[in-house]
């Protein structure tokens, strides 16, 4: 479909004030797909880089680890702050808002799509496509691989959800006249000042939790498994209204035939078609409840690792970067040892979760000790 469902739980019932739908990229559910983007796992590796960069104004001092930022800082709130809106005209924060949207709505999707996919393999769907199949995903998931794999994808979907929940700057200045605008991501056509400009957010009205929730639901099939009820199958004129503000795209109309008898989702009660109003549809590729209590559950999955597993702040220094890499290390080995007893080499493996810097400082740190150690027990003014 064009748009996803919201539920009607999350459309106003709550009075979240949602939309009924929200627009997603019209991605085939059923057909070939790649766990390899190399787009966006480059994208993925730009912003882990920048995530351990400081924001300095000024630059840092050349012995911090984080002094490659440059003149003008280079980390992530440097980064956060391009993609917000300016102080300018309203026609253009309106454009850079439409921009920040695009760009945002791809680095959720095709990740998820990934990541869904994973998923789906995993609770037992897709058996007929070969042990090829569950290879590609372990090697997506598990390490050394799961880390330019899962993980940039997991760390796509975080960027995106931090950009979503942040707020641009108040737009143009209180002389400029308040204008009608379209708000893209709301429910209603408002009038907004030129002080209120900020209330959109980057197009998603302080609802991107809420949106990704809804995105990942989708994609990993289990929306009617859950028990929701589609938003635009209960108020169908407000999602008739909604299409024509633009706020997400219409499905495609049906035909003639297919339009002179429908059949009503809810009750199954059959009906003359007024128009060719096709509602928005959701997708399930699992046919037993089994498999989808088990995409429920890594659904689960997922969202504990976007909350928890957040990318480690930017280091003060060496020493700093080494303290840290060792806390890093030690809860990497508690956790192996706390699922089973582990041989030597399996315990050696450890290392490949943690990031190539972190190995780095780790062994230049060993070597320091070595060495000062070593030095000690030679040196008889030491003994």
């Amino acid at each position: 479909p064009a748009s996803l469902p919201f539920s009607t739980v999350a459309a106003g019932e709550n009075g979240s004030g949602a939309p009924l739908a929200m627009p997603a990229l019209p991605l085939a559910q059923i057909a070939m797909f790649s766990f390899h983007l190399p787009l966006h796992r480059f994208v993925a590796a730009c912003i882990r880089e920048v995530a351990r960069r400081h924001d300095v104004p000024g630059g840092a001092t050349s012995g911090d680890v984080g002094a490659v930022g440059g003149a003008d800082g280079g980390g992530i709130g440097n980064l956060l702050q391009m993609l917000t809106v300016p102080k300018v005209g309203v026609k253009d924060a309106s454009s850079l808002l439409h921009r920040n949207t695009l760009l945002f709505r791809g680095l959720m999707e095709f990740p998820t799509v990934a990541l869904s996919r994973a998923a789906q393999i995993r609770a037992g769907i897709w058996k007929r496509n070969g042990p090829g199949m569950s290879d590609q995903v372990l090697n997506y998931s598990e390490p050394p691989f799961c880390r330019p794999l899962a993980d940039a994808d997991i760390l796509l979907l975080q960027f995106a959800l931090i950009c979503h929940a942040s707020s641009p700057r108040a737009a143009a200045g209180s002389g400029a006249m308040a204008i009608k605008t379209t708000e893209m991501e709301g429910r209603r056509v408002r009038e907004i000042g030129s002080k209120d400009l900020s209330s959109t957010g980057l197009m998603f009205g302080g609802m991107g939790t809420m949106r990704l929730v809804n995105l990942l639901i989708h994609r990993f099939g289990v929306f009617d498994f859950l028990g929701f009820e589609k938003a635009p199958n209960a108020n169908v004129d407000q999602y008739k209204c909604e299409i024509q503000m633009g706020l997400y795209p219409p499905e495609l109309s049906a035909t003639e035939e297919d339009t002179e008898m429908k059949v009503s989702e809810d009750d199954g009660e059959t009906s003359p078609a007024d128009d060719n109003l096709v509602l928005p549809w959701t997708y399930c590729p699992a046919q037993e409840s089994a498999t989808c209590l088990n995409l429920v559950e890594e659904l689960l999955h997922l969202i504990i690792i976007l909350i928890t597993e957040m990318p480690p702040p930017s280091p003060l220094n060496k020493n700093d970067h080494a303290m840290e890499a060792k806390r890093r290390l030690k809860r990497e080995v508690i956790h192996r040892l706390a699922s089973g007893n582990k041989t030597h080499s399996e315990m050696a493996e450890v290392h490949h979760v943690l990031p190539q810097r972190d190995n780095l400082v780790l062994s230049e740190s060993y070597a320091a000790s070595s060495s000062v150690s070593s030095g000690a027990v030679g040196d008889p003014a030491a003994a």
